[in-house]
Parts: C-alpha cells; structure tokens; sequence
C-alpha cells in the first residue's frame, strides 16, 4: 500500500492542521513522532490514581 500523508495523519492522531502539513513520508512521520511531546507538556493529564475515585470513594456515595 502506498503512503498517503492524508490518511497517516489522521489515522495516527495528530489529524489535519492548517499550520502544520501532513507528513511527506514515512520517515518523516516517524521523525515527528520521535520529538518531544508538546502536546503533553502543554496539557497534563491527571495520573490514573488521581483521575478515578477509591473504592472507598465509591462505597460513600452509595450512603449519601
């Protein structure tokens, strides 16, 4: 199958950007992705543990 920029950048996540161009190879998607996370660093995720409520969390609601 022949790459198509198209269909990698939105099949890999990083979606159509009117600032950005779509990858114009392999190698240039996978050099892209090897970069640091931007996107990460600019918008943090709250860890699992921190995300979810407790089992003790859950039991109390249920007695409220």
């Amino acid at each position: 199958m022949p790459f198509d920029p198209v269909i990698a950048a939105i099949r890999f996540g990083t979606g159509l950007s009117p600032d950005a161009a779509p990858p114009a190879s392999v190698a240039d998607m996978l050099d892209r992705l090897a970069g640091p996370d931007d996107a990460a660093a600019r918008w943090p995720i709250a860890p699992y543990a921190v995300a979810t409520p407790s089992v003790a969390d859950l039991r109390g609601f249920g007695r409220q």
